[in-house]
């Protein structure tokens, strides 16, 4: 579970969370304007000014979750989310590395294979510069509509993303095109992962990333007040189902861990359950 001070503007907040004696639920705070890939689909790509929006708010995202030593590892277009509003709200922190601060690095093999960083597939140490790869991959998917690595097998598309060089098409503009392949530079050492250099860069010539940050940019476009509107129609047909436990693996976590799980808003209760 990610502990956070402060109230960061661009991460999906957890109103509650609570525990069974086989389960943890959390309960999450509802964002309805749908996720970007909903988005893309409907409309084939992303204009330009709406992609930089989109971009620029997710940025001010993943230095929220840097500054705080978080590696995010699961930076794609089905999890970042939008508000009522309009603005950027990150999901799914299943994936997410605790404790990383500047310089340190991890090595589980982990991620949405299309978003994957070369340096994970190649089993190396990777630092926070694999989100900035799958920014990368998100940008180039809203432009274009397309990704920009592929394969017919999980093995063929990790080989493109390790050997294919970005080509990113004519009718992108510049800026765009610089900073996609910047973000998708295979060798982490020479991406661009720096906050100044990614606030300076000519791509980012425009936003007033004071503006950015307290959410006072305004959205692109708001979504629709019919909230299932915004949503997938195959993802609403889904039905909720608790994961199943294996018998005996309860048995095996130490419960102590889950002491302080159950609370709520304003206050916090101290529970532990006991595997049965």
């Amino acid at each position: 579970m990610l502990t956070l001070s402060g109230e960061p503007n661009f991460l999906t907040h957890m109103h509650a969370g609570f525990q069974n004696a086989s389960n943890l639920f959390f309960v999450m705070e509802l964002v309805t304007g749908g996720d970007l890939m909903h988005h893309v689909l409907e409309q084939g790509q992303l204009p330009e000014k709406a992609t930089k929006f989109y971009i620029a708010e997710t940025c001010c995202g993943l230095w929220a979750l840097h500054d705080r030593g978080i590696l995010y590892r699961d930076l794609n277009l089905d999890n970042v989310m939008l508000d009522s509003e309009g603005h950027v709200k990150l999901a799914d922190f299943g994936l997410a590395k605790e404790g990383l601060g500047p310089g340190q690095t991890t090595q589980t093999f982990c991620g949405t294979p299309d978003y994957i960083a070369p340096e994970i597939i190649t089993y190396l140490p990777y630092g926070h510069g694999i989100d900035w790869w799958s920014l990368g991959v998100m940008m180039y998917e809203m432009l274009t509509g397309e990704p920009p690595f592929d394969g017919d097998s999980e093995d063929e598309l990790f080989n493109s993303i390790l050997t294919k060089k970005t080509k990113c098409p004519r009718y992108m503009k510049k800026e765009s095109a610089m900073i996609v392949n910047r973000f998708l530079t295979k060798n982490p050492h020479d991406r661009l992962t720096d906050r100044t250099e990614i606030q300076d860069h000519r791509y980012f010539l425009n936003v007033d990333w004071a503006a950015a940050q307290d959410r006072k940019l305004k959205p692109p476009f708001r979504p629709r007040e019919n909230i299932v509107a915004n949503f997938d129609p195959d993802y609403l047909k889904e039905k909720a189902c608790i994961t199943p436990s294996a018998d005996g693996e309860l048995a095996k976590i130490d419960q102590a861990a889950f002491k302080g799980f159950t609370f709520v808003p304003g206050t916090v209760e101290e529970h532990t359950f006991q595997a049965q």
